[in-house]
């Protein structure tokens, strides 16, 4: 489900579109939030669709809810498109695509999409508000997907 409530069918990617649904902040919005292994909570206030460009993202297992966050100057699709790929290939030296392949557990339909933020600067200003957030959440490996932070 996207921000909306609403099913986003007009992706192409099969990933189910989720984000848990917060407290009610006024007569027809909410706030939704995302949980890292630190039980650090980030609130997403702004609305997403797989359209939407220059996004920090977060990737979500359903099934052991570890994270990965990400960012794309691109359409979130078309992003997530190359983590699925990854994936149905095992690709060696992409932690999402060796979480979501055996021996692990962790299925592809386990995977969840949520962005986050949306940054509007340049590639040094996402890298910035990507890092930010993988230090909030606590993404970094073990307890995470992400490996490293991105030099700024």
């Amino acid at each position: 489900m996207g921000h909306d409530g609403g099913s986003l069918h007009s992706c192409k990617w099969h990933v189910q579109w989720e984000v848990q649904m917060g407290e009610r902040i006024g007569p027809t919005g909410y706030v939704w939030w995302v949980y890292g292994p630190n039980n650090n909570r980030f609130n997403v206030h702004q609305h997403f669709t797989c359209t939407s460009a220059n996004v920090v993202y977060v990737l979500v297992c359903k099934r052991c809810h570890i994270l990965y966050v990400g960012e794309t100057k691109r359409r979130l699709a078309d992003r997530v498109t190359e983590h699925l790929r990854s994936i149905k290939q095992n690709l060696p030296g992409f932690p999402v695509a060796t979480h979501f392949n055996p021996p692990s557990t962790c299925l592809i339909r386990d995977l969840m999409v949520s962005a986050a933020i949306s940054c509007r600067g340049s590639y040094h200003d996402r890298l910035a508000a990507e890092n930010r957030l993988i230090m909030k959440l606590g993404t970094l490996s073990p307890h995470g997907l992400n490996v490293r932070l991105e030099l700024l």
